[in-house]
């Protein structure tokens, strides 16, 4: 049996556009309302029945009914609220606060750039750590300082150095005689 997740139903604000062509008739005269909506979030016994307000949209002459991308992204807000984590547009809002591209959020917080993408388009949940690293640098603009202090003080000239071996007729015998033993 699936456990109801205790949470609050939040509007996230939107930037709706102008209203879209109906699916059906291709009509553009539609009307937009909010409807709650439960949804199943994890498997077996963990899993929980999370709630949100999605944005239907009713085409006037059909009366067709669609959600558009605005409902995953509410989904998604749903599930990061219920995770205690940052949603897409607060972890993006962390990096614009600063002005920072995400490749300079990345080298300096030391986040992947393609983990950043998907944590900011919502095609991934970012981990506890991230996360709290994430609301530190929100919290008080010396931490992000106090990143930049180590980005900065590291070497640029350190790099891990191979040795490079030629391949001599010795190495090249051993090579070809080199085999692995089972273990008894």
């Amino acid at each position: 049996m699936m456990k109801p997740a205790k949470q609050n139903i939040e509007r996230e604000p939107l930037n709706v556009q102008p209203m879209p062509e109906c699916p059906d008739c291709d009509s553009t005269d539609s009307r937009l309302e909010y409807r709650e909506q439960f949804f199943r979030y994890g498997t077996g016994d963990n899993a929980v029945e999370l709630r949100c307000a999605v944005p239907v949209y009713t085409c006037s002459r059909c009366d067709y009914e669609w959600t558009g991308h605005e409902a995953e992204d509410a989904r998604q807000v749903a599930v990061c609220r219920y995770l205690g984590r940052l949603s897409p547009d607060e972890v993006r809002g962390v990096r614009d606060m600063y002005r920072l591209s995400q490749a300079d959020f990345s080298r300096v917080t030391g986040f992947g750039e393609a983990s950043l993408s998907r944590w900011e388009t919502g095609a991934q949940v970012q981990n506890s750590s991230s996360d709290r690293l994430l609301r530190l640098i929100l919290a008080d603009e010396r931490n992000l300082d106090r990143l930049r202090q180590v980005e900065a003080a590291k070497d640029p000239g350190w790099a891990p150095h191979f040795r490079v071996l030629t391949l001599t007729p010795e190495l090249q015998r051993r090579k070809l005689s080199f085999q692995l033993l089972r273990a008894s």
